[in-house]
């Protein structure tokens, strides 16, 4: 924002609107590549991603398995988990796919260590992805607003 603020040419809205845009690439990085992780704690497995986050248990999961590159909990319930985080890529698959297979055996030892019955898995939703979405919406729409509305 301050390099727009410094330019001459610029304006007050096109200072903001470099404001906002760095806004966006931040909380889009945030939201896409930070936020999103995978959990294997005592007794489940907790997989955040985009938009769910899912609390499993050990006791629900029927198998582990590695499936189109990435990592797929298989659930007793029939549904399939695969975690954002645990795709794979064409650098990650030269590097034989270490992330994918150190995700593969934790889920693996952790679920070799429980004793513990089924339980039901928990799925939430997680808004802040589609507050991110209807911001960027609201960005194009006020940006065809102001190229198409007569001046």
């Amino acid at each position: 924002m301050f390099l727009a603020l410094t330019v001459r040419a610029a304006t007050l809205g096109d200072a903001i609107g470099f404001g906002l845009c760095c806004g966006l690439v931040a909380w889009g990085a945030w939201s896409i590549g930070i936020q999103a992780r995978i959990v294997v704690g005592e007794d489940r497995i907790v997989v955040v991603d985009w938009f769910f986050r899912h609390e499993i248990p050990y006791g629900a999961v029927e198998s582990v398995d590695r499936t189109g590159g990435g990592v797929c909990l298989v659930l007793r319930t029939g549904r399939k988990v695969t975690p954002v985080v645990s795709g794979s890529s064409a650098v990650s698959a030269l590097m034989g796919d270490l992330l994918q297979n150190r995700i593969l055996a934790a889920v693996q030892a952790a679920m070799a260590a429980q004793t513990a019955g089924p339980a039901e898995p928990k799925r939430s939703f997680q808004p802040h992805l589609l507050a991110l979405l209807l911001f960027v919406g609201s960005l194009v729409a006020l940006a065809a607003a102001r190229y198409l509305l007569p001046r």
